[in-house]
């Protein structure tokens, strides 16, 4: 039985426009720096792997590096998370779902890849924060144990009372399932922000996917 309904913030609570491209390539150009194989970063020969690139640099160097680079770059990251918010929108329906879960007894929360001063300025914006029971940014911990890590499942689940298997999480980002599926959590994927639903079952053909939160009302 699920007991907490977590939810990803950019592209699953909010229309967030982060500068995404120039986030990569800052990270991309800081692997690079340490000697990290493009070819390795590359999928396709255009769209920057992250989560390879940081192994490397894990492997190759050590977690202490892969850490200072999340410290050295959070406050450019958190510089174009913040710019983003000048077009930002509420998803529709997305205040009406978070009402009704928390009157049925649902814990709610946010985890997000988003830094904490960014989450708490974007929720506060949109008048969300009164109904969350917790949240945990990028920031909050080593970047190492940030989504998808799952270990931040976890530690919000703590924060709640819940346990892991407890929780339902939902996202638009790949990112998101594997953290979901790497804590033993629940997964339900949405296409209002990263991936279409051709996307999400070329990831996984059994994965739940909705056009956005708030299809979740006709389901709770």
């Amino acid at each position: 039985m699920k007991k907490a309904i977590i939810f990803d913030m950019d592209g699953t609570l909010l229309n967030t426009k982060p500068r995404y491209d120039l986030m990569t390539q800052i990270i991309f150009d800081e692997y690079a720096a340490l000697g990290v194989p493009k070819e390795l970063m590359m999928k396709g020969g255009k769209t920057f792997d992250l989560e390879e690139g940081g192994k490397w640099v894990i492997e190759n160097i050590s977690r202490e590096e892969y850490d200072a680079i999340g410290v050295r770059t959070n406050p450019q990251m958190l510089a174009l998370e913040m710019d983003g918010l000048r077009d930002a929108e509420e998803f529709p329906g997305v205040k009406e779902l978070l009402i009704e879960l928390r009157e049925k007894g649902y814990k709610t929360g946010v985890l997000t890849r988003g830094g904490r001063a960014y989450a708490d300025k974007a929720l506060a914006l949109f008048d969300m924060t009164q109904y969350l029971d917790g949240v945990i940014a990028r920031d909050d911990f080593d970047e190492s144990e940030a989504k998808p890590n799952p270990i931040a499942m976890e530690r919000l689940g703590e924060l709640l009372g819940v346990r892991p298997e407890e929780i339902l999480y939902m996202g638009d980002h790949k990112m998101d399932f594997v953290c979901a599926r790497d804590a033993g959590s629940g997964f339900i994927a949405v296409t209002s922000g990263t991936h279409m639903e051709e996307d999400w079952h070329r990831i996984d053909p059994d994965i739940v996917v909705y056009r956005t939160v708030a299809d979740l009302r006709d389901s709770i």
